[in-house]
C-alpha cells in the first residue's frame, strides 16, 4: 500500500504533501482532492482504499518518509527522493498495467453494491436451480438482498443462472486464466464457499496487488454491463454507472452560475470566500467540457497558459513565473483543468 502511495505522489509532480494521494485514495469529498484528481489524471486510483481509516493511511505514509523516500521542501510540500525512485520503479508495471476506473466505480460505491449483488445473485441462484431453497446468504447486505429479490421478481433462477453464465463467461474469457479463476474462486454456491483473499493470493504474489486485480475484474464487469449482459441487471448497471461529478457544495455553485450568477455574485449570495468559488469553478471546468473558460481567460492567454505548461514540467508556480501578471493562479488552473476536462494533456 505505501508503494502505491508513492507510485500516485511521483504523478503528482512535486506539487503536494503526501496527503495529497491519501486523500484521493480515501476519496475525501473536497475540491482540492477533485482539482487533483483531474489535474494530475489520477481518476484511476481516486476512492479506490475508501475503506481503508485514515490512520492506517497516515501510517504508511509515515513509512514512507521513516524510509527516506520522500522528504519535505516546504510546509506543503513534499518531494521523493533518489530512494524514493528507485523503491517505486518496483512496482511501478504492476500500477501501471492493472485495470482501474476508481472515479467511476469506487468514489460513490458502486463496485461494492455490484461485488454484493453478483455474489448473492449467483448464489441464490445457484442453489434454487439445485433445488435448495435454504441457505446462508454470503452478504446480509440490505441493498444487495433488495437486489436480488427485486431480479427474482422479474425472471426464474433457470433465466438468471443461464443469463450470468453466458454474460461471465464471455468477459471472463477477455482475461488471463488466473483472472478468471481469481473471481470465479471467491463466488459462493451449493457446497462451496467463496475463498477468502489470502487463500486466492499465489505464490510469490503481493495480497494488495491480488486485490487489485480483483477490483480491475469487477471494473471492467460493471463497465460491460449493458447490451451485452443480463437483461434482468440493465436497470443495475445504469444505477452502478452513475456519477457524481461534483462536490454538494460545487453543485450549489454550478447552479447559481447557471441561473446567470457571475463568480463574485456567487460568492456574495453564499457567502463565502471568492477563492472557494474559484475552487468551484475549477471543478466545474474539469467537468463539463462546455464550461465558458474564455470568459475567464481569453484565448490567446489559454495558449499561452498551455505552452508555458508544456515546457516548465506544469508546475504553477514555474507558469505563474513564465506568464507574469497576465494570468493569476486561477485563471491558470481553470485553463489546465478544463484541458483535462476535455481530454487533453495532464501538465499538472
Amino acid at each position: 500500500m505505501d508503494r502505491l502511495l508513492l507510485h500516485i505522489f511521483m504523478h503528482m509532480n512535486g506539487q503536494r504533501s503526501i496527503s495529497g494521494p491519501v486523500h484521493i485514495l480515501k476519496g475525501k469529498r473536497s475540491s482540492q482532492t477533485i482539482q487533483d484528481i483531474h489535474l494530475f489524471r489520477l481518476h484511476k486510483w481516486a476512492g479506490l482504499l475508501r475503506h481503508t481509516s485514515y490512520g492506517t493511511l497516515w501510517e504508511q505514509a509515515q513509512r514512507l518518509r521513516d524510509q527516506g523516500f520522500i522528504e519535505p521542501i516546504s510546509s506543503t510540500v513534499d518531494s521523493v527522493t533518489q530512494s524514493g525512485l528507485d523503491a517505486e520503479s518496483v512496482s511501478r508495471k504492476v500500477f501501471e498495467n492493472v485495470r482501474l476506473s476508481g472515479w467511476k466505480y469506487e468514489w460513490e460505491g458502486h463496485t461494492d453494491d455490484c461485488w454484493r449483488t453478483l455474489n448473492l445473485l449467483i448464489q441464490t441462484a445457484s442453489h434454487l436451480k439445485a433445488g435448495r431453497k435454504q441457505f446462508i446468504p454470503v452478504y446480509a447486505d440490505t441493498t444487495a438482498k433488495q437486489n436480488v429479490r427485486s431480479l427474482f421478481r422479474e425472471a426464474s433462477a433457470e433465466q438468471i443462472a443461464e443469463g450470468l453464465y453466458e454474460w461471465l463467461y464471455r468477459e471472463l474469457l477477455k482475461r488471463s486464466r488466473s483472472d478468471a479463476e481469481l473471481f470465479t474462486d471467491s463466488l459462493s454456491g451449493p457446497d462451496r464457499s467463496g475463498k477468502t483473499l489470502g487463500q486466492m493470493t499465489s505464490s510469490g504474489e503481493v495480497p494488495f496487488h491480488t486485490w487489485l486485480r480483483f477490483r480491475s475484474i469487477l471494473h471492467d464487469l460493471i463497465e460491460s454491463g449493458g447490451p451485452e449482459s443480463p437483461e434482468c441487471l440493465n436497470t443495475l448497471f445504469k444505477q452502478w454507472k452513475q456519477k457524481k461529478e461534483l462536490t454538494r457544495s460545487a453543485e450549489k455553485t454550478r447552479e447559481l452560475f447557471m441561473a446567470g450568477y457571475d463568480l463574485q455574485q456567487i460568492a456574495a449570495e453564499r457567502r463565502l470566500k471568492v477563492s472557494t468559488i474559484e475552487d468551484h469553478f475549477v471543478e466545474m471546468a474539469a467537468s463539463d467540457p462546455e464550461f465558458p473558460v474564455d470568459v475567464y481567460a481569453a484565448a490567446e492567454l489559454q495558449r499561452e497558459i498551455l505552452q508555458a505548461a508544456s515546457t516548465s514540467g506544469g508546475r504553477l508556480r514555474d507558469i505563474r513565473e513564465r506568464i507574469g501578471e497576465k494570468a493569476d493562479y486561477f485563471q491558470i488552473r481553470l485553463v489546465l483543468s478544463s484541458r483535462t476536462g476535455k481530454g487533453g494533456t495532464a501538465y499538472l
